[in-house]
């Protein structure tokens, strides 16, 4: 059962005696992105001057991601996740703020010590700083991404943190102390698994909760919901898989985590204009009148073909727009009838996932974690 502790920082686990680990203690079994990226380490001065360090990665004139920790600090497994980000699409530079200082948690017991010795609202003004530093190193826009701690925290930031530009949230919501989803002020898109059962924090409940808050918030959001999944789904590193298991956390579903790695990478084409050009493109050369929900896929979807035009799965050349359209559109319908297979027999699933995975019968296809790109759309 989850419970509330005085600093607003849910308790997960029981406390055992801490330890303080190095964040560069040895870890030769490590075998992620994380491991050759080249991150440059930085410093970033508070408006308070207390200065903090930062991680570094990615072009230096691409839209900026702030890329906040889980609750274990700065280790392998978010350079992992802010290496993956940096190559997204047309390309991101992430960054990850130290919110704990160079201290890194190695089990449960330090990471929970960590946790609760966070002071939160100075972790906001991290973030704030560190999207301030973004826009002023190249960046034109800056979005906030995070997972466990770091999801709530970029929630969080939608609602105290200006000039933030989209909030993507992966399964944490803060408490009310801390802000109020309510008086979000940027896009959020948020990621949760069916079975996390942080009660308050990630679980479904908190979820929907999150869901209505946003909705009178009245910004632009998305609550996506992932069967079969609980915490920290995101996490694949060889390491970051056992320690799932040794939280007794189940598996991941590796088509949840390719579907959640799409819907991420499209913030760029959310929030700059994309959506208004492709409803005038759908009005005025396909006579389509498109729902919010329809277009944000839409997007999605054309996004996808266009950025791997180029790639070997393609059985015809895409080399214009107006055909990436209608290509999505095709995707579009059929998808709808692969959602109606959602709780056929395995059997049925996979088959109509294997049609997907390739061309066939001189039909434009692309790969399965594109075409589910999105759940938007009910069966």
């Amino acid at each position: 059962m989850l419970r509330f502790v005085k600093s607003s920082a849910p308790k997960f686990f029981p406390t055992k005696p801490f330890r303080i680990i190095s964040p560069f203690a040895s870890r030769t079994s490590v075998r992620s992105m994380a491991d050759s990226a080249p991150f440059n380490k930085i410093q970033i001065q508070r408006d308070d001057n207390t200065t903090f360090d930062a991680y570094v990665i990615g072009k230096e004139d691409a839209p900026g991601i702030v890329v906040l920790q889980e609750w274990w600090g700065v280790d392998f497994e978010i350079k992992n996740h802010a290496a993956m980000i940096s190559q997204l699409g047309l390309g991101f530079k992430a960054l990850i703020p130290d919110l704990y200082r160079g201290k890194v948690g190695l089990d449960v017991a330090e990471a929970q010590h960590l946790f609760e010795g966070l002071d939160w609202p100075g972790a906001v003004k991290d973030i704030h700083a560190s999207v301030d530093w973004l826009k002023a190193n190249g960046s034109k826009k800056a979005g906030v991404t995070g997972f466990c701690m770091g999801g709530a925290l970029a929630i969080a930031s939608s609602v105290l943190v200006p000039h933030v530009d989209a909030v993507v949230a992966f399964y944490g919501v803060p408490s009310s102390e801390l802000a109020d989803p309510a008086q979000a002020k940027a896009p959020v898109q948020a990621h949760f698994g069916e079975l996390d059962n942080f009660v308050g924090f990630s679980d479904v409940t908190a979820a929907k909760a999150l869901e209505e808050k946003l909705k009178a918030s009245g910004v632009p959001h998305e609550v996506h919901i992932y069967p079969g999944n609980s915490h920290a789904f995101m996490n694949r590193s060889p390491e970051g898989i056992n320690r799932r298991k040794t939280m007794g956390l189940p598996d991941e579903d590796e088509a949840s985590v390719q579907l959640a790695c799409d819907v991420h990478k499209v913030i760029g084409m959310h929030y700059s204009d994309a959506l208004t050009l492709l409803a005038c493109i759908s009005k005025t050369e396909n006579r389509v009148q498109l729902s919010a929900e329809n277009a944000s896929l839409m997007a999605c979807v054309i996004w996808t073909i266009w950025n791997q035009r180029n790639n070997c799965i393609w059985n015809n050349g895409i080399d214009a727009q107006n055909f990436a359209f209608t290509c999505a559109a095709t995707v579009l319908s059929e998808r709808k009838s692969v959602h109606r297979l959602r709780n056929c027999e395995l059997v049925q699933q996979a088959e109509i996932v294997r049609r997907w995975r390739k061309p066939i019968n001189e039909r434009v296809k692309f790969n399965a974690d594109a075409s589910f790109s999105s759940t938007l759309i009910n069966p």
